[in-house]
């Protein structure tokens, strides 16, 4: 059975993979089920996840964090794009989401 660094070091290779996830695991040996399954366990240690409430009107954005470790970041991943971003920055994360509501 591989460890989990190894499965780490897969994940990692993917991110930065330019095929299909089909091709990608040919190309690694491996099946697609055994990909998603150990993605997902993955997903699960490396997220804790914070809340982080937006509230969306036509003419202002405004957030409000509740019980936000200042260590933690918010990912946000918009098709190959992902940034993380301090939850400590509550102003750069409204003007990151601002900025791609005006993309939308």
């Amino acid at each position: 059975m591989a460890s989990k660094e190894f499965w780490q070091e897969v994940i990692e290779k993917y991110s930065s993979y330019e095929g299909s996830v089909t091709k990608f695991c040919q190309e690694q040996s491996i099946s697609k089920s055994q990909f998603y399954y150990h993605k997902r366990m993955l997903d699960n240690d490396n997220n804790k996840f914070v809340f982080q409430a937006v509230t969306l009107n036509e003419k202002e954005i405004t957030s409000e964090t509740s019980r936000v470790n200042p260590s933690t970041n918010i990912k946000i991943k918009v098709g190959k794009a992902s940034i993380s971003i301090p939850t400590s920055e509550t102003n750069l994360i409204k003007v990151v989401v601002e900025e791609i509501l005006k993309l939308c």
